[in-house]
């Protein structure tokens, strides 16, 4: 997997902080509005960096972020539904902090994300997800397909955090269409049977993804592929860049 960059990153992150704003001010914190925005914005920026590294496969790189989201104190305004969440949400972060393997960063980044969605589900956030998003590339080229590849990723995070089962099976329906081989990436002689093996698990993941209709399955479905990609790239060497 060549290296990618995560797209509409900024705009997903902007559109959740002028969400939580507005719940914010039908909590009777409109005064704080200000504080809490730029709370959320840390927060999910700090997300999106522990993503970033455990695709690229650096364990070491999402410790830092991972242990602020596991130790920084919550907004104060925050409002008294979300509280439960939060603390989930840390527990997941203090995992993935000292996960000894990408694998199980993984898992806990993805369950950070399922938690992050079911709070929103619960308290009535909505719009936190833009289903209006650009189509994914098209294209037979290596580097296009890596492009779809990287679209679908975002998409099934988009679904979990949303939630949206839209985001979910726009991504699914690409991950399990992307035709790429080993030997495409850069993979060495010697690596390609196992570069070969996780390129056709992540497909297989698009289709198992298609029948998870759970937060919980989902979040099972794309730990996993997360734990492809990073074991992927530390392999080849490949990977999107880090913060």
């Amino acid at each position: 997997m060549k290296t990618c960059r995560l797209s509409r990153a900024s705009v997903a992150i902007a559109a959740i902080a002028a969400t939580f704003v507005a719940v914010a001010a039908q909590h009777g914190a409109a005064s704080a509005d200000a504080s809490l925005s730029e709370h959320m914005h840390r927060h999910m920026s700090s997300i999106r960096a522990v993503k970033q590294f455990i695709i690229a496969g650096q364990i070491d790189g999402m410790r830092e972020p991972a242990v602020w989201l596991a130790e920084h104190e919550p907004a104060s305004d925050l409002p008294a539904g979300w509280e439960p969440y939060v603390t989930e949400l840390r527990q997941h972060a203090l995992d993935t902090a000292f996960a000894n393997h990408l694998v199980f960063a993984a898992a806990s980044l993805s369950e950070m994300a399922r938690t992050c969605g079911d709070c929103h589900r619960a308290n009535n956030v909505s719009g936190v997800v833009d289903d209006a998003t650009r189509p994914a590339p098209e294209g037979d080229s290596v580097r296009v397909q890596m492009r779809r590849h990287l679209w679908a990723a975002d998409r099934m995070w988009e679904g979990l955090i949303g939630p949206s089962d839209n985001a979910w099976n726009d991504g699914i329906g690409v991950l399990a269409s992307v035709d790429v081989e080993s030997a495409d990436i850069g993979a060495l002689p010697e690596q390609e049977p196992k570069v070969d093996y996780l390129l056709t698990r992540v497909r297989e993941l698009g289709e198992l993804g298609g029948e998870a209709d759970s937060s919980e399955t989902r979040s099972a479905v794309y730990g996993e592929f997360l734990s492809l990609c990073a074991d992927c790239h530390s392999w080849t060497g490949g990977g999107p860049a880090v913060p």
